[in-house]
């Protein structure tokens, strides 16, 4: 791609946070130089283009979709033994790289902080909860932040001092950002010593959850 035109692909999504499973697609972002970005659509097919002639015989569909909200390059890997191996890649939202990194830092701060955040998704794919035109997995991991701030102990302080770093993120890409960024994200973690065991959590999510169904405020 770079023999092409000025460009990084940045990896974001559950490839990650961590919370991919089997079945879960590829997430890229395209960066290119801010000149260039008001050219999205056109970078996409251009994608597709450089894709198709170099990777044909390891890929069997490539397809842009530009009417999306965020329009992508949709690939799909025809080699994977288990699976079609789907990847998207979007010239649009960097900040869902940033967000990414963000919930990486705070899925893998504790190892019951994973198995619930992961669990509460595969709970979401069970009941086909999760999908295009429905809710998207990020959505159940903002649920179950909002969960850790707002329950009985609040295990994440607010994210709000975080805003100033996303900034900088979408206006340009800082040398040592990830080294910037991540000690930011474990200090908004709070009372880790008072973490219940994983089965505890998940029972006091679902009823925190339900309490605000009760509320009318889904």
């Amino acid at each position: 791609m770079q023999k092409n035109f000025p460009c990084v692909l940045r990896y974001f999504g559950s490839t990650v946070n961590g919370l991919g499973f089997y079945d879960s697609d590829i997430d890229l972002y395209l960066e290119v130089p801010k000149d260039q970005k008001r050219r999205r659509n056109g970078l996409l097919y251009r994608t597709r283009a450089i894709l198709s002639e170099s990777l044909l015989s390891k890929f069997y569909d490539m397809m842009v979709i530009g009417a999306a909200k965020c329009p992508i390059v949709k690939v799909t890997n025809k080699s994977t033994k288990v699976k079609l191996l789907e990847f998207d890649i979007n010239a649009t939202h960097s900040i869902g790289v940033f967000n990414s990194m963000v919930l990486s830092y705070l899925v893998n701060a504790d190892c019951r902080l994973r198995q619930l955040f992961a669990i509460v998704k595969f709970w979401a794919k069970l009941n086909d909860l999760i999908d295009v035109g429905i809710f998207r997995s990020y959505t159940f991991a903002l649920l179950v932040i909002f969960f850790l701030q707002d329950g009985e102990v609040s295990y994440i302080k607010p994210l709000d001092s975080l805003y100033e770093y996303s900034q900088d993120f979408h206006e340009s890409v800082l040398p040592d950002f990830e080294n910037e960024l991540k000690p930011k994200c474990l200090d908004l973690l709070a009372n880790m010593d008072q973490i219940p065991s994983t089965l505890t959590l998940i029972h006091q999510f679902f009823a925190y959850v339900f309490a605000l169904s009760k509320l009318n405020i889904f």
